[in-house]
């Protein structure tokens, strides 16, 4: 049998021994996941912060029937059923801090400085598009094959990355993006024959599929993740606001376009050695605070032959930590070696992953996400050059608005409407943002007025993918991360160059006055899927339909 029992003196009244009994049905299909929160005798569901309280303090079990539904502030003991193994043990690790592991600050702070670097490099195109074009005497659906490039490298990479990390390990996955870089801006900057910028746009997609899934993961597992994803993804941002004004006063000055990738050429190379010196044992330091953490395979159910120490982390919300996870422990008296056994085997996860409705409803989002921010971030300027009298060497500038709105929503807006309103209700909420301030930017041809409109539609949608991060980690569980979101970033990198692609080839007929619409269809879109994910903030107590949404 294995009991629950405490390690830590002042801790010891609030976990007397134990029993963890199965309160769910055997009958599960693999992959499905079971929750143990806690409870004393009955089964109770607890889902208000008093009621959490409470929990702690008498020691109560209780249970949940999927990940789907699961609560994220109670203790939670994952029963994982994986082929049809009745038990393995899959426990949530102790959250990470700016301290523990050694070097976080200096990898958060390297990893921060690489996204910075793909925005400067995501923001230029919609800046240098015009210029681009009459360079090669190419036209709309031509030039969108940068966006096609890049998003086939993406996928290329991202399918095969959970394959990859088991040979080359976290350091090299953490720091072989920047190289890529290296060789795509090398392609790019001389302004080679336009193939050579679609073979580094390829393998610039390449590079950001090694590094993006494996920093989201990265970060969320510390103790302020939302936090930390906010500076992330608003690093991102800052890039982007600031490489159409670098780009658009490069053209001024009579530079030619590809020089501006000069700059990031010594950025990348500098980004490769930074990262590879601060992941420097990696490998080693983070394997305590990975998803997947011991497993147990049980023998006789009926059985008191399974031992295992293994400490559990109690949390309460994504970036919020009750008390120190080496408080409590699961203690046994056979088989100590079952302590060391790994849990996760990368194609069987694979594979849940890939069965996983959850999985397939946020890939769909991303896509149609990235596709109405790369639509506008890309497009922005051609629109307003052709319906809103703009001159092609100053509106460049204008671009820099959305990308400076994405960077304040992300840096400001992320973490406080993560503590107040949850990632569920606040994406909600963005969407609707975004939709309206793109609906009023369609109508008003006003250009000043319509610049701050850009302006505010950056501002709503910056916050939402650092927020979906949040929700993921609450939503799938954790030795699925990785796996899932590796599916869900090549997917939605696909949305990143698909409709791009499809505005730059219907506004080869129907003008770039499609834009806008486009962008409206696709978060509206959004709005639909998200609608259907599941709600972390709410327990099965909260079963009306409207709970799903808010």
């Amino acid at each position: 049998m294995v009991k629950l029992t405490s390690t830590s003196p002042e801790l010891a009244p609030l976990a007397p021994t134990t029993s963890i009994s199965r309160l769910l049905s055997q009958e599960q299909n693999p992959g499905h996941s079971e929750y143990f929160a806690i409870n004393d005798n009955d089964n109770e569901a607890l889902d208000t912060s008093t009621e959490y309280q409470r929990a702690i303090s008498r020691s109560r079990f209780a249970s949940f029937t999927s990940f789907d539904s699961r609560p994220s502030f109670l203790l939670q003991h994952q029963i994982s059923h994986q082929n049809g193994l009745h038990s393995s043990q899959v426990l949530q690790p102790p959250l990470m801090t700016l301290n523990n592991p050694p070097r976080s600050q200096w990898r958060i702070s390297a990893i921060v400085i690489w996204i910075t670097a793909c925005g400067f490099s995501d923001g230029a195109p919609g800046a240098l598009l015009p210029f681009i074009e009459d360079f090669y005497k190419i036209n709309y659906i031509t030039v969108s094959l940068i966006w096609m490039a890049g998003s086939i490298g993406y996928i290329t990479l991202a399918l095969i990355a959970f394959r990859l990390e088991g040979v080359l390990g976290k350091r090299r996955m953490m720091s072989y993006g920047a190289l890529f870089q290296v060789v795509m801006f090398s392609l790019i900057s001389p302004g080679w024959s336009f193939i050579f910028v679609i073979i580094g746009f390829f393998i610039g997609g390449m590079g950001g599929a090694m590094g993006v899934s494996q920093h989201n993961i990265f970060l969320s597992r510390f103790d302020k993740a939302s936090l930390y994803l906010g500076f992330y993804h608003g690093g991102y941002g800052i890039g982007a606001s600031f490489s159409p004004l670098i780009a658009t006063k490069m053209i001024e000055h009579g530079i030619q376009w590809s020089y501006f990738y000069y700059i990031l050429l010594a950025w990348s190379i500098l980004n490769f050695f930074n990262c590879w010196k601060a992941f420097e044992g990696c490998d080693k330091d983070l394997k305590p605070f990975e998803g997947n953490v011991s497993k147990a395979e049980t023998h006789d159910h009926n059985s008191d032959s399974h031992i295992l120490t293994r400490q559990i982390s109690i949390i309460s919300d994504i970036g919020t930590s009750v008390f120190d996870s080496s408080a409590l422990s699961i203690v046994s008296t056979e088989h100590p070696e079952d302590v060391n056994e790994i849990s996760a085997n990368a194609d069987k996860n694979f594979q849940i992953a890939v069965k996983s409705i959850t999985t397939w409803l946020l890939a769909s989002f991303v896509l149609f996400y990235q596709g109405g921010e790369v639509i506008l971030g890309g497009w922005i300027v051609t629109f307003l050059i052709d319906y809103r009298g703009g001159s092609k060497e100053t509106t460049g500038y204008i671009a820099s608005c959305f990308w400076a709105g994405l960077t304040a929503g992300r840096l400001f807006m992320t973490p406080l409407l993560s503590h107040h309103a949850g990632g569920k209700r606040s994406v909600f909420l963005l969407i609707v943002g975004s939709i309206a301030c793109a609906i009023l930017t369609w109508f008003i041809t006003y250009l000043p007025v319509t610049s701050v409109f850009i302006f505010l539609i950056g501002l709503f949608v910056g916050p939402m993918y650092p927020l979906m991060i949040t929700v993921i980690t609450k939503i799938i569980p954790a030795e699925l991360q990785f796996v899932s979101l590796s599916i869900i970033t090549a997917v939605g990198s696909s949305g990143g160059a698909l409709f791009p692609f499809l505005t730059g080839l219907f506004a080869q007929y129907m003008g770039t006055y499609i834009v806008l619409p486009f962008f409206v269809i696709l978060f509206s879109l959004d709005g639909l899927i998200w609608s259907l994910l599941p709600n972390p903030d709410r327990t099965l107590a909260d079963n009306k339909w409207w709970h799903r949404i808010w």
